[in-house]
């Protein structure tokens, strides 16, 4: 957690920022052959009994989603959205660690990374076009960071968009 803020607060661009988050966890899995991931994820899994570790543990991890909601409002994702996004990109990287140890690869890991750096950057970067805004708190009430309705639908045409855009990326 502590690499992760600093990096967090040298970040000069949202990329750097999500590198920040990633690439701790990238080196803890490596480094233990996939043996290790987070341990705030196996406290929580373990301590079901124990509401003191569970508490302790509720704290860091609201500590950590709030550094990365601070560094995403600084890179410019819209305050009403980035707490949801802060909380959807935690999750999303306590998925990919737990995948990246089954398939003892790095891979999952680096997806989810690249999902939220083109995501996230796009979004902050065209603040005016409506398909980048839309916030990754779909989840509950679909909404773009300006506050107006958006249906699943919107977030699934522009995930196919930035798809596309990947793809041919890729190809060149």
């Amino acid at each position: 957690l502590e690499d992760t803020e600093a990096g967090l607060i040298e970040a000069a661009t949202a990329a750097d920022a999500i590198d920040a988050i990633f690439a701790p966890w990238r080196q803890v899995l490596v480094e233990s052959n996939f043996t290790m991931g987070c341990p705030l994820a196996a406290t929580v899994v373990d301590a079901c009994g124990d509401d003191r570790l569970r508490q302790e543990a509720r704290a860091l991890l609201d500590q950590w989603r709030d550094s990365v909601h601070a560094a995403l409002v600084k890179f410019g994702v819209q305050e009403s959205t980035a707490e949801d996004d802060a909380s959807v990109l935690l999750a999303a990287l306590e998925g990919a660690l737990i995948l990246s140890r089954a398939k003892q690869s790095t891979k999952p890991l680096d997806i989810v990374q690249r999902f939220f750096t083109t995501s996230l950057t796009q979004a902050a970067a065209n603040p005016a076009d409506p398909l980048a805004n839309l916030s990754l708190s779909f989840l509950g009430d679909p909404s773009y960071a300006d506050g107006r309705a958006a249906a699943t639908s919107d977030y699934l045409d522009a995930a196919n968009t930035y798809y596309q855009q990947d793809a041919q990326r890729m190809r060149a």
